[in-house]
Protein backbone atom coordinates (compact mmCIF):
# COMPACT_ATOMS: atom_id res chain seq x y z
CA UNK A 1 0.00 0.00 0.00
CA UNK A 2 2.91 2.03 0.60
CA UNK A 3 4.60 1.60 -2.64
CA UNK A 4 1.54 2.60 -4.67
CA UNK A 5 1.06 5.87 -2.44
CA UNK A 6 4.89 6.60 -3.37
CA UNK A 7 4.18 5.38 -7.22
CA UNK A 8 1.22 7.29 -7.34
CA UNK A 9 3.00 10.88 -5.70
CA UNK A 10 5.95 10.37 -8.03
CA UNK A 11 3.78 9.91 -10.97
CA UNK A 12 1.57 13.24 -9.91
CA UNK A 13 5.09 15.09 -9.10
CA UNK A 14 5.87 14.55 -12.48
CA UNK A 15 3.21 15.74 -14.14
CA UNK A 16 2.84 18.78 -12.13
CA UNK A 17 6.75 19.36 -13.24
CA UNK A 18 5.79 19.04 -17.06
CA UNK A 19 2.97 21.49 -16.47
CA UNK A 20 4.98 24.00 -14.89
CA UNK A 21 7.43 23.38 -17.56
CA UNK A 22 5.13 23.96 -20.23
CA UNK A 23 3.78 27.56 -18.46
CA UNK A 24 6.86 28.58 -18.51
CA UNK A 25 7.61 28.10 -22.01
CA UNK A 26 4.40 29.57 -22.72
CA UNK A 27 5.19 32.89 -20.60
CA UNK A 28 8.44 33.79 -22.09
CA UNK A 29 7.61 35.78 -25.15
CA UNK A 30 5.40 37.63 -22.60
CA UNK A 31 8.00 38.25 -20.15
CA UNK A 32 10.42 39.23 -22.86
CA UNK A 33 8.55 41.88 -24.07
CA UNK A 34 7.43 43.20 -20.44
CA UNK A 35 11.23 43.36 -19.73
CA UNK A 36 11.13 45.76 -22.86
CA UNK A 37 8.47 47.97 -22.29
CA UNK A 38 9.74 48.10 -18.59
CA UNK A 39 13.26 49.56 -19.95
CA UNK A 40 11.60 52.10 -21.77
CA UNK A 41 9.34 53.16 -18.03
CA UNK A 42 12.63 52.66 -15.22
CA UNK A 43 15.75 51.92 -17.48
CA UNK A 44 18.11 53.91 -20.10
CA UNK A 45 15.68 55.20 -22.83
CA UNK A 46 18.14 54.52 -25.65
CA UNK A 47 18.52 50.83 -25.23
CA UNK A 48 16.82 50.17 -28.35
CA UNK A 49 20.22 51.48 -30.08
CA UNK A 50 22.51 49.17 -28.26
CA UNK A 51 21.44 46.58 -31.48
CA UNK A 52 22.39 48.79 -34.11
CA UNK A 53 25.79 47.51 -35.15
CA UNK A 54 25.49 48.34 -38.14
CA UNK A 55 25.16 51.85 -37.71
CA UNK A 56 27.96 54.46 -36.37
CA UNK A 57 25.70 57.28 -34.28
CA UNK A 58 28.83 59.17 -33.25
CA UNK A 59 27.40 62.27 -32.28
CA UNK A 60 23.74 61.90 -33.94
CA UNK A 61 21.06 62.72 -31.15
CA UNK A 62 19.45 59.69 -30.42
CA UNK A 63 15.70 60.48 -30.49
CA UNK A 64 12.92 57.95 -28.59
CA UNK A 65 9.19 58.52 -27.63
CA UNK A 66 8.80 56.71 -24.43
CA UNK A 67 5.32 55.85 -24.24
CA UNK A 68 4.95 53.75 -21.46
CA UNK A 69 5.87 56.07 -19.15
CA UNK A 70 3.37 58.51 -20.79
CA UNK A 71 0.57 55.41 -20.43
CA UNK A 72 1.59 55.13 -16.74
CA UNK A 73 1.17 58.64 -16.03
CA UNK A 74 -2.41 58.95 -18.10
CA UNK A 75 -4.09 55.87 -17.00
CA UNK A 76 -2.70 55.15 -13.58
CA UNK A 77 -4.32 57.67 -11.32
CA UNK A 78 -7.33 57.29 -13.61
CA UNK A 79 -7.80 53.45 -13.18
CA UNK A 80 -7.69 53.72 -9.39
CA UNK A 81 -8.40 56.74 -6.95
CA UNK A 82 -9.79 55.43 -3.92
CA UNK A 83 -11.06 52.41 -2.20
CA UNK A 84 -14.22 50.93 -3.60
CA UNK A 85 -17.57 51.19 -1.14
CA UNK A 86 -18.65 48.23 -0.38
CA UNK A 87 -22.31 47.75 0.49
CA UNK A 88 -24.39 45.12 2.45
CA UNK A 89 -27.92 44.75 2.00
CA UNK A 90 -30.31 42.27 3.22
CA UNK A 91 -33.71 41.39 1.70
CA UNK A 92 -35.33 40.71 5.23
CA UNK A 93 -37.09 43.09 7.23
CA UNK A 94 -35.63 41.40 10.68
CA UNK A 95 -33.96 44.31 12.94
CA UNK A 96 -31.49 41.26 13.63
CA UNK A 97 -30.38 40.91 9.80
CA UNK A 98 -30.67 44.32 9.28
CA UNK A 99 -28.50 45.17 11.89
CA UNK A 100 -25.38 42.02 10.87
CA UNK A 101 -25.92 43.23 7.31
CA UNK A 102 -25.05 46.87 8.99
CA UNK A 103 -21.74 45.40 11.01
CA UNK A 104 -20.76 43.34 8.12
CA UNK A 105 -20.34 46.30 5.60
CA UNK A 106 -18.45 48.10 7.95
CA UNK A 107 -16.44 45.15 8.36
CA UNK A 108 -16.16 45.10 4.54
CA UNK A 109 -14.94 48.66 4.06
CA UNK A 110 -12.16 48.53 7.11
CA UNK A 111 -10.75 45.95 5.72
CA UNK A 112 -9.71 47.77 2.42
CA UNK A 113 -8.09 49.61 4.75
CA UNK A 114 -6.59 47.55 6.81
CA UNK A 115 -5.15 45.42 4.43
CA UNK A 116 -3.68 48.09 2.14
CA UNK A 117 -6.15 47.48 -0.73
CA UNK A 118 -5.21 50.69 -2.29
CA UNK A 119 -1.06 50.25 -2.11
CA UNK A 120 -1.39 46.89 -3.32
CA UNK A 121 -4.04 47.69 -6.25
CA UNK A 122 -1.68 50.41 -7.51
CA UNK A 123 0.80 47.85 -7.87
CA UNK A 124 -1.48 45.44 -9.84
CA UNK A 125 -1.82 48.50 -12.02
CA UNK A 126 1.32 49.44 -13.04
CA UNK A 127 2.18 45.75 -13.43
CA UNK A 128 -0.86 45.83 -15.70
CA UNK A 129 0.22 48.34 -17.96
CA UNK A 130 3.30 48.08 -17.81
CA UNK A 131 3.76 44.09 -18.46
CA UNK A 132 0.33 43.38 -19.40
CA UNK A 133 -1.03 41.76 -16.64
CA UNK A 134 -1.87 42.58 -12.99
CA UNK A 135 -2.56 40.20 -10.42
CA UNK A 136 -3.79 40.46 -6.97
CA UNK A 137 -4.35 36.80 -4.87
CA UNK A 138 -6.86 37.14 -2.67
CA UNK A 139 -6.74 35.31 0.73
CA UNK A 140 -7.36 35.35 4.67
CA UNK A 141 -4.86 37.72 6.39
CA UNK A 142 -4.50 35.89 9.20
CA UNK A 143 -2.67 38.52 11.20
CA UNK A 144 -6.35 40.59 10.92
CA UNK A 145 -8.23 38.00 10.66
CA UNK A 146 -9.94 39.69 7.41
CA UNK A 147 -9.49 38.58 3.53
CA UNK A 148 -7.40 40.63 1.60
CA UNK A 149 -5.73 40.79 -1.84
CA UNK A 150 -2.12 40.79 -1.91
CA UNK A 151 0.06 41.89 -5.08
CA UNK A 152 1.77 39.07 -7.40
CA UNK A 153 4.85 39.67 -9.59
CA UNK A 154 4.31 38.43 -13.06
CA UNK A 155 7.47 36.27 -13.02
CA UNK A 156 5.46 34.37 -9.82
CA UNK A 157 2.54 33.68 -11.73
CA UNK A 158 2.13 30.65 -13.76
CA UNK A 159 -1.30 29.48 -15.40
CA UNK A 160 -2.77 26.53 -17.01
CA UNK A 161 -0.54 26.90 -20.58
CA UNK A 162 -4.19 24.34 -22.01
CA UNK A 163 -5.95 26.92 -21.65
CA UNK A 164 -7.58 29.45 -24.78
CA UNK A 165 -8.78 31.81 -22.56
CA UNK A 166 -9.71 32.36 -18.92
CA UNK A 167 -12.61 30.67 -18.84
CA UNK A 168 -10.95 27.41 -19.49
CA UNK A 169 -7.84 28.26 -17.11
CA UNK A 170 -8.24 24.95 -14.21
CA UNK A 171 -5.05 25.90 -12.56
CA UNK A 172 -2.86 28.79 -11.61
CA UNK A 173 0.35 28.69 -9.40
CA UNK A 174 2.43 31.07 -7.48
CA UNK A 175 5.89 31.17 -6.26
CA UNK A 176 6.40 32.52 -3.28
CA UNK A 177 9.61 32.88 -0.96
CA UNK A 178 9.53 32.27 2.47
CA UNK A 179 11.86 31.92 5.67
CA UNK A 180 13.61 28.76 5.79
CA UNK A 181 12.22 28.20 9.48
CA UNK A 182 8.33 28.80 8.23
CA UNK A 183 9.05 25.95 5.50
CA UNK A 184 10.80 23.51 7.94
CA UNK A 185 7.29 23.79 9.58
CA UNK A 186 5.31 23.30 6.72
CA UNK A 187 7.27 20.19 5.59
CA UNK A 188 9.08 18.51 8.64
CA UNK A 189 10.43 15.63 5.85
CA UNK A 190 12.57 18.43 3.61
CA UNK A 191 14.35 19.94 6.56
CA UNK A 192 17.78 17.92 6.07
CA UNK A 193 17.90 18.65 1.95
CA UNK A 194 16.72 22.76 2.84
CA UNK A 195 19.68 22.50 5.24
CA UNK A 196 21.56 21.42 2.43
CA UNK A 197 20.76 23.45 -0.02
CA UNK A 198 20.40 27.09 1.97
CA UNK A 199 22.92 26.47 4.83
CA UNK A 200 22.69 27.02 8.86
CA UNK A 201 20.86 30.28 8.90
CA UNK A 202 17.18 29.22 9.28
CA UNK A 203 16.34 33.09 8.62
CA UNK A 204 17.26 32.96 4.74
CA UNK A 205 14.28 33.13 2.24
CA UNK A 206 13.46 29.77 -0.04
CA UNK A 207 11.77 29.75 -3.12
CA UNK A 208 8.16 27.56 -2.91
Amino acid sequence: MADDKNRKRKTQARVWKRLIKAARDLRKPFDEMGEEALNFFAGSHDHVFDDSDLVDWGEWPKVTINKVWELVRIYGPALYHQNPTRTVTTRSSDPMKVAFAKVGEILLNSAAYETGLKKESRRAILSALVFGRGILWPGLDEERGVIGAEFVRCEDFLVDPDARNVDEIRWAARRRREPVWMVEELFPGAKEKLRESVGPSRARLVTL
